[in-house]
């Protein structure tokens, strides 16, 4: 079995104070200078834009392994109707 990976977004607070994000998925508090780690097919919104323009957080990319019982439970597939 091989490990796959798969592209995530990490965004980290350069603040000495707690950070709101109003994603959306929810709202997430980000301890001041912590991070977070999201998928990338995540929608953040445009909040993230404006407060990378005005240098309060840090976006970078990164992969990270998945191992393969994961990937497999993750494969997109027909969404249950509720």
């Amino acid at each position: 079995m091989s490990t796959e990976t798969r592209r995530c977004r990490v965004i980290t607070n350069l603040q000495d104070q707690p950070l709101e994000l109003h994603l959306d998925t929810g709202v997430v508090v980000l301890e001041p200078r912590g991070s977070a780690t999201f998928d990338e097919g995540a929608a953040v919104g445009r909040q993230l834009d404006v407060l990378q323009r005005q240098r309060l957080i840090d976006v970078s990319e990164v992969d990270v392994a998945v191992p393969p019982e994961q990937a497999e439970a993750a494969a997109p597939g027909p969404q249950p109707e509720e």
